[in-house]
């Protein structure tokens, strides 16, 4: 059987994040106020009772220009491959 991966492995320990969170959790100033367990709980709930809940959830006030500013940057690279990625449907 081939080793699992280490991502593997810590999300079937619970501990995988993101790759953009767990890099931004290195870089993060000591200054940066901590997110509160019960105000993300009930952001959580509140997602879940929603008649259609997301399907991934970004939590605290950081996330948001972290992942706009990764996806931009993805989109901007699927816009620039866009002719060949459309080639391949024949």
């Amino acid at each position: 059987m081939l080793e699992k991966s280490l991502h593997e492995r810590q999300y079937r320990k619970g501990i995988a994040r993101s790759p953009l969170c767990a890099g931004n959790m290195q870089r993060r100033p000591a200054s940066t106020p901590r997110s509160e367990p019960k105000a993300s709980a009930k952001a959580i709930l509140a997602a879940a009772d929603a008649p259609k809940p997301p399907l991934r959830l970004l939590l605290g006030p950081n996330c948001m220009p972290i992942f706009k500013s990764a996806y931009a940057s993805r989109m901007a690279t699927w816009e620039e491959w866009r002719d060949i990625s459309s080639g391949a449907a024949g």
